[in-house]
């Protein structure tokens, strides 16, 4: 759904992921890296990371940074979150610091006393329905927010890049009138990604689109999203997902099949696998 209007300038979408009763013990959820920074609420059982064979408790609410590689998460019961994707230059604007997080999260009691997450658990684990806990958490985030502004330049340079704009950085940079370095410094600066970094996230998300919605063969894809030949393309999906490409077309699912309700998200397509 579409966040309320006082966090309309710096979240892009608002979702609730809930499989209603504990699941049976299964393989790692992998999620790919799409660009964004989410803020995530649990309100049933907790996640664990999964990292070189080890299990490694997640907080019950914490910010995941910008991802340059898949990280893998398994439930230990019943999956119940509300997940809060920001937009670009988002994060910076809601929790000070938040954007300097990659690969990996930070607690939200890094940013909240301790009471006030405490308040918010009760809240979400006894709310009688799903919008209720979506109004919930979009109150408490309009309370802790920040409000500093987003740099808007940047802003306008992400919906390019990720609408697959041909600009290279230096000529993204020379359109918002910045040198090609004070462009990549506000850029990482404002989005926790290299200019570069990102466009390869959104361009391997644009070929991931492609297989799904057109079911091109993936030599095709690669020249439509720009790789210089299909090994180019080969190495960035396994860079991002761990997985070759055929690997990708049996295993992924689009977010809206593992989510309640439409599609998760009208700025970036959330993949898991």
């Amino acid at each position: 759904m579409a966040p309320l209007p006082a966090l309309g300038d710096v979240v892009e979408s608002i979702w609730i992921q809930d499989s209603g009763t504990a699941v049976a013990r299964r393989a790692p959820t992998c999620v790919l890296p799409t660009g964004t920074v989410e803020v995530l609420f649990h309100f049933g059982d907790p996640l664990v990371h999964v990292e070189d064979g080890r299990e490694i408790p997640v907080p019950r609410f914490y910010i995941t940074g910008q991802r340059t590689r898949p990280v893998f998460t398994r439930a230990t019961g019943r999956t119940a979150i509300v997940i809060v994707s920001l937009l670009p230059c988002g994060s910076g604007a809601l929790l000070p610091g938040a954007s300097e997080i990659v690969d990996g999260y930070t607690d939200l009691a890094e940013f909240v006393p301790a009471s006030a997450l405490a308040r918010l658990h009760g809240q979400l684990a006894t709310a009688s329905s799903d919008g209720r806990r979506l109004q919930i958490v979009q109150e408490f985030l309009i309370r802790v927010r920040w409000n500093r502004p987003g740099d808007e330049r940047m802003v306008v340079a992400a919906r390019q890049i990720a609408a697959g704009s041909q600009h290279c950085v230096s000529g993204l940079a020379s359109s918002l009138g910045m040198t090609r370095r004070h462009f990549a410094r506000s850029f990482r600066a404002s989005l926790g990604l290299r200019p570069k970094t990102f466009a390869r996230i959104m361009r391997f998300q644009r070929a991931l689109g492609l297989r799904r919605s057109l079911e091109l063969p993936w030599a095709d894809i690669a020249v439509r999203c720009g790789y210089a030949d299909q090994p180019h393309m080969i190495r960035d999906v396994r860079e991002f997902s761990s997985r070759t490409p055929s690997e990708l077309g049996l295993h992924r699912q689009a977010a809206h099949q593992v989510f309640n309700g439409a599609e998760a998200s009208g700025y970036f397509d959330t993949v898991y696998l």
